[in-house]
């Protein structure tokens, strides 16, 4: 399976995926299309994010954490995949 980092492009779709995840149990907000895609513009835009795509279901393949320190620019963190084809993918 092949993933790539996100990109502001990505941003329509991810927000489609983001307004109906927390739009339902157990969050229950009223997230909008445009509201959501202005959230994930800034997230995307601010920097130390990072996140990956895949085309394909990966539910069970992605691997992810967050580093306390790592918004101070003390420390990394990063993100990992898994895939039958590829071995662990990984980016810092």
């Amino acid at each position: 399976m092949d993933y790539r980092k996100i990109v502001i492009e990505d941003v329509p779709e991810l927000a489609k995926i983001y307004a109906e995840t927390f739009n339902s149990a157990p969050w229950y907000d009223k997230w909008t299309q445009k509201t959501a895609e202005k959230r994930l513009s800034r997230m995307i835009e601010n920097g130390g994010f990072f996140g990956i795509v895949s085309n394909k279901d990966c539910v069970l393949d992605v691997f992810y954490g967050v580093d306390y320190h790592s918004h101070l620019g003390t420390r990394r963190a990063g993100l990992a995949a898994v895939s039958s084809e590829k071995g662990f993918q990984r980016d810092i």
